[in-house]
C-alpha cells in the first residue's frame, strides 16, 4: 500500500489528538467572484418592470421636452411667474422716466375728456421749453372734437418739437389676417420723430407679461412705442428681428420685467399740475412742479383712469404704466431671459435623475416626501435663478415631470406587488407539479358551486378521475416518467372545461396523487357523463407517451354525481362520485360510471 503526504498529514493529526473542526488556513480557498459581481447586480437590478420604468422615465423626459410650451402648462407658469416678480428683490428704476396722467383731478380742473388739442399744444410746448428729450404721447391725436385753430396750434407746436412720438395699433376684427388698424390722423403723426405700436401679447388670463417686439404694417416693421423710443434715448439704433440685443423668448416676444405697481411710481406728475406749475411759474410765483423736474427725462402723457390693463403686479394699470416699464426693462437692461432648449433639456435631464433616485426603488414614505421636497427644492431654486439673473426656468414642466416620475413609480409598484402576491397566491391554490388547483381552494369553491347552484336552481356535478395503474407506469418507466404522466393528463382535463366566460367557471383540481376532480356549475348528470366525462376520457386515451421501444398510452377511469335538491353537505356528493370511481375500477376500468342513485 503507498502512503501519501495527505494521509501522514491525517495520521499526524489523529495521533496528536487536534482537533479537526477549523479548518486550516489555506486549506480550502473561498471563490472570489468580484469579476462576475457587477454583472450580478445589474441583472437584479434591470428586471422586467424596472426596464419599463426606466423607459418611461425617457418618455416621460422626452414628452416634457417636447411640449415644454404647450398651452396646457402656461397657467401654473403664469402664476409662479407672478409670484416670483411680486417677490424679487426691488429691481433698479430710472430716473429718467416721468409720468404725466390725465387722471381724475386733471378731468377735474380742465374739463371731461376729450379735450381740445390746444391742451395737447400746450403741454408739447411746456416740455419743450423744460428741456424734455422725449415726449410720448400715448393718446390717439385725432382732428374735430374742438375749434380748428386748436388742431393748428398743435400742429405748429409739434413743428417746432423734434422729439414727440405717436402710438399706433393694430385691433383684430376676428377674422383671419384681418385688422383695422388705430392711429392719430396724418397731420399730425406727420410732424413727429416716431411712431411705435401699442400692441401687447396678453395671455389667457388678460395679463400682460411680454411684448410684440415688431409688427409688420403696410411691409414695414414698426417697433413697439416703448422700445422705439428707449433706444432713441439711448442714441442707439433702434433693433430689428435680424439685429436685437435683447433677449426674447420661444415666440420672440420680450418679456417685461415689471419694476414696481402703477400706484408706487416715482416721478409721476397730474397733466393739470404741470399746467398749473408752468403758469405759475411764468409768474414768477413759486411752484411744485419745475424745468429741473422735466430736464433729459422721457415724459410719457396719458389717460390714467379709463385706459385700463391687467399687469402681474396690478389688476389695473394705465398704458403709460405699461409702456414705462418696457422702457425701463431696456434702459436698466434688466432682462428676463428663458434658457436655451439645450439648457433646459439638461436642467430637465438632471431633475429626472434626481427624481429617479428618490423613485427607484420606490419607497413610499421615503418617495412621497423626497419627491415633494424636490419640488419644492426646485421652486426655490428656480425662484433664486430669476431673482439673481432674470432667467426664467419655469415651474410647470419639471414640477410635471416629477409628479409623472412619481406616478409611474407608484403604479408600477403596485403592479409588481399585484403580480407578487398573485404569484404566492398560485404557489397557495395551485399544484406544483400539474397546475391544477389543491383540495384546500376546491373545497372552498364547492361550498360556493353548491351555495349558487341551490340559490338559482342550478344543476352541479362533480366527476372523479383515477390513472389505472399507475403504480405499474411508475415502476416500469421511472418517477420522472410517471410525472409527466400526471402533468398531461392535468392538462387535458383543464383544456376540456371552461375556465372563463361564466358567473361561476369550471374547477379542476388535483385530489389525490393520481385522483383528479372536476365541478360543473350548470352540467346536468347527462351532459356531465358524456359531453365532459367521456369526452376527457377518450381524449387521454388517445395521448402517446414516450417510453419502452414504442411508447405507451394510459388511461382513466370516471365517476360522475350530481348535486341532490335541498343537499347542504358537500361531502356527500363527492362520496357518491368516489362510489361510482369504484365501481368503474371493478367494472374493468378505462371507463365512465354514475352515481348509484
Amino acid at each position: 500500500m503507498v502512503v501519501t503526504s495527505i494521509d501522514l498529514f491525517c495520521l499526524e493529526f489523529y495521533h496528536k489528538g487536534v482537533s479537526m473542526s477549523k479548518t486550516p488556513e489555506g486549506l480550502v480557498q473561498k471563490r472570489r467572484g468580484s469579476a462576475t459581481e457587477p454583472l450580478r447586480r445589474l441583472v437584479v437590478f434591470f428586471t422586467p418592470l424596472r426596464l419599463i420604468q426606466l423607459l418611461g422615465f425617457v418618455l416621460i423626459l422626452a414628452l416634457c421636452l417636447n411640449f415644454s410650451k404647450a398651452p396646457f402648462f402656461q397657467p401654473v407658469d403664469n402664476y409662479f411667474y407672478d409670484q416670483y416678480l411680486k417677490r424679487q428683490p426691488q429691481p433698479a428704476t430710472d430716473p429718467g422716466i416721468v409720468y404725466i396722467g390725465i387722471d381724475k383731478k386733471s378731468l377735474q380742473t380742465v374739463k371731461a375728456f376729450p379735450w381740445p388739442k390746444r391742451y395737447y399744444a400746450a403741454m408739447t410746448r411746456i416740455l419743450r421749453e423744460w428741456g424734455a428729450k422725449a415726449i410720448v404721447f400715448n393718446l390717439f391725436l385725432t382732428q374735430g372734437g374742438g375749434a380748428a385753430e386748436d388742431d393748428q396750434a398743435l400742429v405748429e407746436e409739434l413743428q417746432k418739437t423734434p422729439n414727440v412720438y405717436l402710438p399706433i395699433s393694430f385691433e383684430s376684427e376676428g377674422f383671419k389676417n384681418y385688422y383695422y388698424v388705430n392711429q392719430s390722423d396724418a397731420v399730425f403723426s406727420g410732424k413727429v420723430k416716431g411712431i411705435g405700436h401699442i400692441n401687447y401679447s396678453q395671455d389667457a388670463d388678460n395679463v400682460i407679461r411680454r411684448i410684440y417686439p415688431f409688427v409688420k404694417f403696410n411691409q414695414k416693421l414698426v417697433p413697439h412705442l416703448g422700445i422705439l423710443v428707449a433706444y432713441d434715448y439711448l442714441g442707439k439704433p433702434v433693433p430689428t428681428p435680424e439685429k436685437c440685443d435683447f433677449p426674447r423668448d420661444a415666440r420672440n416676444n420680450l418679456m417685461i420685467h415689471w419694476a414696481k405697481k402703477w400706484n408706487d411710481v416715482v416721478g409721476y406728475y397730474s397733466y393739470s399740475d404741470i399746467l398749473n406749475s408752468y403758469a405759475l411759474g411764468t409768474k414768477g410765483q413759486p411752484a411744485s412742479i419745475g424745468a429741473e423736474d422735466i430736464k433729459g427725462k422721457i415724459c410719457l402723457i396719458g389717460l390714467t383712469v379709463s385706459d385700463s390693463k391687467m399687469t402681474p403686479l396690478d389688476q389695473s394699470s394705465p398704458g403709460i404704466g405699461v409702456v414705462g416699464n418696457i422702457i425701463n426693462t431696456i434702459l436698466t437692461r434688466q432682462f428676463i431671459r428663458v434658457p436655451s432648449p439645450w439648457f433646459q433639456a439638461f436642467l430637465l435631464l438632471v431633475l429626472g435623475i434626481l427624481a429617479g433616485w428618490l423613485f427607484i426603488p420606490f419607497r413610499l414614505v421615503f418617495s412621497v416626501t423626497g419627491g415633494i421636497v424636490l419640488g419644492l427644492v426646485w421652486i426655490v431654486f428656480s425662484y433664486l435663478v430669476f431673482a439673481v439673473s432674470g432667467l426664467w426656468l419655469g415651474v410647470a414642466v419639471p414640477l410635471t415631470l416629477v409628479f409623472a416620475f412619481f406616478l409611474l413609480s407608484f403604479l408600477l409598484t403596485r403592479v409588481a406587488e399585484y403580480r407578487e402576491r398573485l404569484y404566492f397566491l398560485n404557489l397557495a391554490l395551485r399544484d406544483e407539479l400539474t397546475g391544477l388547483y389543491v383540495m384546500r381552494y376546491v373545497s372552498t369553491f364547492l361550498a360556493q358551486a353548491m351555495h349558487y347552484a341551490q340559490t338559482f336552481r342550478k344543476p352541479f356535478a362533480v366527476i372523479l378521475f383515477d390513472l389505472d395503474d399507475f403504480k405499474q407506469i411508475n415502476d416500469t418507466y421511472g418517477y420522472r416518467t410517471g410525472n409527466i404522466v400526471l402533468k398531461k393528463v392535468a392538462e387535458v382535463i383543464h383544456n376540456s372545461i371552461r375556465t372563463k366566460g361564466r358567473a361561476l367557471p369550471d374547477v379542476a383540481g388535483r385530489y389525490g396523487d393520481e385522483e383528479f376532480i372536476v365541478l360543473l356549475v350548470g352540467f346536468n348528470l347527462a351532459t356531465a357523463t358524456f359531453g365532459i366525462a367521456e369526452r376527457i376520457r377518450k381524449a387521454i386515451e388517445k395521448v402517446t407517451f414516450e417510453g419502452g421501444p414504442k411508447g405507451f398510452s394510459v388511461s382513466v377511469s370516471a365517476g360522475v354525481s350530481v348535486l341532490k335538491p335541498g343537499e347542504r353537505n358537500p361531502n356527500k356528493v363527492i362520496e357518491r362520485a368516489q362510489e361510482a370511481l369504484l365501481k368503474a375500477k371493478a367494472a374493468g376500468k378505462n371507463q365512465t360510471c354514475l352515481s348509484s342513485d
